[in-house]
């Protein structure tokens, strides 16, 4: 399994356990464009 596969799995696991809600917020903030996890 490659490093990337491995980071997607973990992606999915944690979307997965939060509904998806809180990845929909650092979306959000990602794409207001604020630089804050840079």
């Amino acid at each position: 399994m490659s490093a990337s596969a491995g980071v997607t799995q973990a992606w999915e696991i944690f979307i997965d356990a939060h509904s998806g809600e809180m990845l929909a917020k650092l979306s959000a903030v990602h794409s207001l464009g604020i630089p804050q996890m840079k």
